[in-house]
């Protein structure tokens, strides 16, 4: 019988071996418990790769509790198994084995250790924004940062569905008495409004108190920066300014009043003289707000959607004198229009406490009967804000995206002028549908020309309050028309003819004399007058005229191949021309420098050439003018040749002589 080692091969079922071999269990564990001692005994195992694995090895065959302690140790293993540098590694330290990781987090321990000190002063520094006051802890910043990101995330989003006009009051400088005027109407009508504070003004006479603006808050009124004392932005260097908008930021942020949402702009925007200071005042408040809020009168402060996020217009009003019926038109405008309509009023300066109670609930209860909706800034701008704002409308390069998905924008290169199609109500359409700071290119059809009902191209140059104005170019034609807005009445003046000359018209019914009336008012007309039809020279010419109001119409003709020109006027009284009157210059050779006066034409210039046998002053030759007036009103001129001497002579009526001449010049 041949040599059986049956624990050898346990893992497969001996009873089928050939003789069968049987062992007890007793017996196996016995052999594997000396196995073991054998084992510990040897001081160094070589092991042929993959001899052993575990799909050889019986499970649970070898486990901890059957081996010996200290059987196996550190100093009788290999090496090579052990090295970390040898085991990868995954993990949140970017390593690849398990030894880089080990040394990374090492050498990152260490230069926290060199370089941190007591004072951890750069853990330290990372809680101090670039402006603001220092956090407590890191951990603080962090916090405030992700809330900041959030907050980008819902303005970027752009959540508000809301189509529709809007309407806000701002009241400014935080005045003590808003809680005796304004308080007690916005109580009754359940209104919220927004207050502009001058946060260094809080709690000083005649303002109000911290704890007064924290319960307006509390109330759900809204508070927006209006600076830290009220500089006046015309004057007031740009680093003053920024210091102003800081600190105002500062105050509203620590006493729990505010954010960064709004700055209302003390003395407004357009107190600026310096167009390019303007500008960097807008730039100042995007670095420290979301809004730069200004005060602009008349139509012109309505906003359009979306609004120019740093100068959003407010239309001032007087509290102690407005009424319904002076506002009710923007009122209308921005129901009908879906525009934002934001008032300011300075309850503070002035107020009527019979007449102010009265017109302003007249004024708040007429929005309301419209369904308009009457919300504090901020609420306000949750649904008519913007989402997306980037450059300045008064540099001509900005894009805007509203929250409820509206845009505006300009891509320009090398121009100054916006163009868009026709989207304004009609061609009479207010200057508030139009593009603040820019000129708008219209097309005009024929049903949209309310002016010469034949359509054209019209262009409106919005500027601030007055300085805006309309000019029409109608179709087929070169006339050109101007008209300007009326902010006093909101309403355009009539359109008047503004081109030099048209073109060439046909004759007119009633021939070269034909009456006034024929010609469109306030324009010069052309005309081409053939030879037959010349009742004056009966040689052709063209004849201009000017039709104004009443005697204010003249004609001028020139007549064919000839330098004259000759004029008249509309008599309005006879209704009939004036005699026609040469009015040219007239150039002719002299024969005599000393004729009469009588031997030039009356009330006009005459150019005289002198030749030097003619020249009696000076042998010379020269030019001489002659200018015959009325009785002792004529009188020469005259320049010799190679000379910038000047002399003169009058005429003497009551001897009919002309006087010696005078050198005039001082050479």
């Amino acid at each position: 019988m041949s040599d059986r080692y049956p624990w050898r091969d346990t893992s497969e079922d001996i009873s089928a071996g050939k003789p069968p071999q049987w062992e007890t269990p007793g017996g196996a564990q016995e052999k594997v418990d000396t196995g073991i001692e054998d084992f510990a005994q040897l001081p160094e195992i070589g092991v042929v790769d993959n001899s052993i694995t575990a799909r050889k090895i019986r499970p649970s065959a070898v486990v901890t509790e059957k081996i010996a302690p200290k059987a196996i140790t550190l100093d009788k293993m290999a090496p090579a198994p052990l090295d970390a540098a040898n085991h990868t590694y995954t993990g949140v330290v970017a390593a690849a084995t398990v030894k880089e990781a080990i040394d990374k987090s090492s050498d990152r321990v260490e230069y926290f250790i060199e370089h941190s000190g007591d004072s951890v002063v750069e853990l330290v520094d990372a809680r101090i924004p670039e402006n603001g006051a220092p956090y407590p802890k890191l951990g603080d910043r962090l916090n405030a940062t992700d809330t900041q990101l959030a907050e980008t995330v819902d303005i970027m989003q752009g959540r508000s569905n809301y189509i529709g006009g809007m309407f806000t009051i701002v009241d400014d400088d935080s005045p003590n008495t808003f809680f005796t005027r304004w308080k007690p109407i916005l109580d009754a009508t359940d209104i919220k409004i927004s207050q502009a504070v001058n946060t260094s003004f809080v709690g000083t006479s005649g303002h109000m108190t911290l704890a007064q603006l924290k319960q307006l808050k509390a109330e759900g009124h809204d508070i927006l920066s209006h600076g830290y004392t009220h500089p006046d932005l015309n004057t007031t260097s740009l680093a003053d300014i920024e210091t102003e908008w800081q600190l105002s930021k500062q105050y509203l942020i620590d006493n729990d009043l505010g954010d960064g949402l709004g700055l209302v702009y003390p003395t407004g925007l357009f107190s600026i003289s310096d167009p390019a200071k303007a500008i960097a005042v807008k730039a100042l408040t995007r670095k420290y707000y979301r809004y730069g809020i200004d005060a602009v009168a008349g139509a012109t402060a309505i906003n359009t959607l979306p609004v120019d996020s740093f100068e959003v217009l407010r239309m001032f009003v007087d509290p102690a004198t407005v009424t319904l019926a002076s506002i009710k038109t923007y009122i209308d405008d921005a129901f009908a229009n879906n525009k934002w309509y934001i008032l300011l009023t300075h309850c503070g300066l002035s107020w009527n406490d019979t007449t102010s109670p009265t017109n302003l609930t007249a004024i708040i209860n007429y929005v309301k009967g419209l369904g308009m909706p009457i919300l504090n800034y901020r609420e306000a701008e949750e649904l008519v804000g913007n989402s997306i704002s980037q450059g300045d409308t008064r540099t001509k390069n900005f894009s805007f995206v509203g929250k409820n998905g509206a845009t505006r924008n300009s891509v320009i290169a090398n121009r100054t002028a916006l163009s868009r199609t026709m989207t304004v109500s009609s061609m009479d359409a207010p200057i508030s549908e139009y593009e603040p700071y820019s000129r708008t290119t219209t097309s005009i059809t024929n049903l949209q020309d309310t002016f010469l009902s034949g359509g054209g191209v019209m262009e409106v140059t919005r500027g601030n309050v007055a300085y805006s104005f309309a000019l029409f170019y109608p179709a087929l034609n070169t006339s050109v028309y101007r008209r300007y807005w009326q902010d006093g009445s909101s309403t355009w003046s009539a359109w008047k003819q503004v081109g030099d000359i048209t073109p060439a018209y046909a004759m007119k019914s009633g021939g070269m004399n034909a009456a006034i009336s024929e010609y469109e008012t306030h324009k010069l007309s052309a005309v081409q007058i053939p030879s037959g039809s010349d009742s004056f020279l009966s040689t052709g010419g063209v004849l201009s005229v000017y039709r104004g109001d009443t005697a204010y119409s003249y004609a001028i003709y020139h007549p064919a191949l000839s330098n004259k020109m000759y004029k008249r006027y509309w008599i309005d009284g006879s209704s009939t021309w004036s005699a026609w009157t040469e009015i040219s210059d007239t150039v002719i050779q002299a024969t005599n420098m000393d004729a009469a006066i009588t031997t030039y034409t009356a009330k006009k210039w005459t150019d005289v050439q002198v030749a030097a046998a003619q020249d009696t002053l000076l042998s010379a030759g020269g030019l001489m003018r002659i200018y015959r007036g009325d009785a002792f009103y004529s009188f020469a001129l005259f320049y010799p040749l190679n000379s910038d001497a000047v002399y003169r002579r009058r005429w003497t009526e009551g001897s009919s002589s002309w006087t010696t001449w005078v050198k005039i010049s001082v050479v």
